[in-house]
């Protein structure tokens, strides 16, 4: 499958040539991403790049926590959730 990049004046887009946008389930799209909650903020990391900076093996790395989410987004309104709710 091809990567096409499309931009305008109006908007930036990328799709796979021959897939439509919707393609997929939400399963489909789950990741693994990390994130580290605090009182202030919560922070998010996509998982391969956290275990390439080495934060499975690194003391700064033993706070994040794995959760699964279909995008960064999605990561970081889980760990608002946890935050708010007290579940970290």
């Amino acid at each position: 499958m091809e990567l096409v990049v499309t931009t305008d004046s109006k908007s930036v887009a990328a799709r796979h040539v021959g897939s439509s946008p919707t393609a997929g389930t939400k399963e489909d799209r789950i990741m693994i991403y990390y994130i580290l909650i605090e009182s202030w903020a919560v922070y998010v990391k996509e998982g391969e790049f956290f275990k390439y900076q080495g934060g499975l093996e690194k003391e700064w790395g033993k706070h994040w926590v794995p959760v699964q989410a279909d995008s960064i987004e999605h990561a970081r309104s889980i760990g608002i959730n946890r935050r708010d709710t007290k579940i970290v």
